[in-house]
């Protein structure tokens, strides 16, 4: 499975944890006809369809099922996994990527921009923390 990242799931440390590990082939990506907004009170982003906007990212491959069932536990219901087609390495490559809801598009900051820089330097080390507890309780209520 190919799937595409645009925020926290870009820090390799963060895959480290969710993926036991193990961190999947990452290719630079964009996404064209989507933007990435703040969610209000927290240091991650989300992203919702935007008609001539674009969301730069990296494309995770070999993804397993294993792998995907821990990383939608850690999305949980905040996002929907949408099938989406981004270009990566001058191709176009069908892949899937968490998409914000709609309806929740008020839980968004609309006139900020989120940064990955900025969330590695202010946000990353209790983001980590978080990270750990919440694959501890995915491998309590999933056991390999």
């Amino acid at each position: 499975m190919v799937l595409f990242v645009y925020g926290s799931l870009m820090a390799e440390e963060v895959l480290k944890i969710l993926l036991s590990g193990r961190v999947p082939k990452m290719t630079p990506a964009v996404l064209a006809n989507y933007a990435r907004y703040p969610v209000a009170g927290a240091c991650f982003p989300a992203i919702v369809a935007r008609a001539g906007a674009s969301v730069e990212g990296r494309l995770l491959d070999g993804l397993s099922a294993r792998d995907l069932s821990a990383l939608d536990y850690f999305e949980d219901e905040e996002y929907v996994r949408t099938e989406v087609s981004v270009v990566a390495a001058g191709e176009t490559r069908p892949c899937t990527a968490y998409v914000w809801p709609s309806d929740k598009a008020h839980l968004l900051t609309l006139d900020a921009a989120w940064s990955y820089d900025d969330f590695r330097r202010k946000d990353l080390q209790e983001y980590l923390v978080m990270t750990e507890a919440v694959r501890a309780e995915f491998e309590q209520s999933y056991p390999s």
